[in-house]
């Protein structure tokens, strides 16, 4: 297709999470097939770091609230004749970049659902006049859309990706050596954020540690992620977990560790959006020990892993004993998971998400256009 210019909007993830990953997968993705991209991302934030390592501009600027209009002209300066497309990620880059863009004449104006909507009558009025296409990256994100009161013609479901190559080549984190734990026994590892509404999960997972250890399975799991450990340490301890359940901190290696391990486990208890992290436990040949919410249940299935009720410890155990007895069992799954992950390339994702700016494109030039006659599933 036609090299376009593309502007990817990140000015409020001081952070590192799942929408942060997905935009510094998809930016050098769009560079290395002709585009030119950038992407604004607040200074000394962990997207400009790693993007420092790609050939992707960053442009720094900070969106501290919905309405902060003190960044209106910033934001059209930066975009003064420059894009085709301007795309954002997050609530609070919306607005203000949003209006900017359509300020500009910006040909195609995007945003990503990355998780389950809530729209009130403002943000529904807000999408109609500033946006052009909504992205689900999941296809419960895009039925939650619907049922939101989004029009069908504007949702478009662009799965996300991850480079499965990269996963399954890293060599184990030495990390059973590091800590003790014996070569035989079943490990179980889980990645993500620490949070005070436990939406990932964790302490369900350490409880079904300890009725698995319970029951005479010489079981260990790690956790890995940033946030505010106490409270997931005082649950280890109270146990009496501590040489079996580790909290790790955050970590730059989590391909090595999820190599180290048995299986990989997302307890999550809210609905994610999609599950990068059960992807990427895939992409290691891991099975993984999933909860049944969200798009989790679009990437997990009964022949590479578990999909569970949430907040259930003792659905989990038994999972954990199920794989510990039957190491062939495991050994399965984990091929069929390689194989599973597969389907979920970022070349593919990224693909399609080119085609959805082309459509849009060439509606805005020449009227209508279906976007599934163009290979992108919409949610008519």
């Amino acid at each position: 297709m036609t090299a376009l210019r593309v502007l990817h909007v990140a000015s409020n993830l001081p952070r590192w999470g799942g929408i942060e990953r997905h935009i510094c997968d998809v930016a050098p993705a769009l560079a290395a097939r002709g585009h030119e991209v950038a992407v604004v991302c607040p200074p000394g934030s962990p997207i400009e770091q790693r993007l420092r390592e790609s050939t992707v501009r960053t442009i720094p600027l900070t969106i501290t609230r919905l309405h902060d209009w003190g960044k209106l002209l910033p934001f059209m300066r930066a975009m003064r004749g420059r894009y085709d497309v301007v795309h954002t990620h997050q609530g609070w880059d919306r607005m203000v970049p949003g209006v900017a863009a359509y300020l500009r004449g910006v040909r195609a104006v995007v945003m990503s659902q990355h998780a389950a909507p809530k729209f009130r009558a403002s943000g529904l009025l807000l999408q109609r006049i500033l946006y052009d296409g909504i992205v689900a990256v999941s296809g419960v994100v895009g039925r939650l859309l619907l049922e939101n009161g989004i029009s069908p013609e504007r949702v478009f479901v662009v799965q996300n990706g991850i480079d499965v190559g990269r996963w399954r080549s890293e060599p184990p984190t030495p990390v059973r050596k590091q800590l003790s734990i014996p070569s035989d026994a079943f490990l179980v590892v889980g990645a993500g954020r620490l949070s005070t509404d436990q939406d990932k999960g964790f302490a369900f997972l350490v409880r079904a540690l300890a009725l698995a250890r319970r029951r005479g399975v010489n079981a260990f799991c790690l956790i890995a992620g940033r946030g505010d450990p106490l409270p997931l340490k005082n649950l280890i301890a109270s146990l009496d977990l501590s040489p079996f359940a580790i909290y790790l901190g955050e970590r730059r290696d989590i391909p090595g560790l999820f190599a180290a391990a048995n299986a990989v486990a997302t307890p999550s208890t809210l609905p994610e959006g999609f599950g990068y992290s059960a992807l990427e436990g895939l992409a290691s040949g891991r099975p993984v020990i999933a909860s049944r919410v969200g798009g989790l249940t679009e990437i997990v299935t009964s022949k590479v892993g578990y999909l569970l009720p949430p907040g259930d410890p003792e659905a989990i155990s038994h999972a954990i004993e199920d794989l510990a007895a039957d190491r062939d069992k495991c050994r399965r799954m984990g091929e069929a998971a390689l194989a599973r992950a597969n389907q979920f390339s970022l070349d593919e994702s990224v693909g399609k998400l080119e085609r959805v700016y082309e459509c849009i494109l060439n509606r805005s030039d020449n009227g209508t256009e279906s976007f599934a006659s163009r290979g992108v599933e919409s949610c008519h």
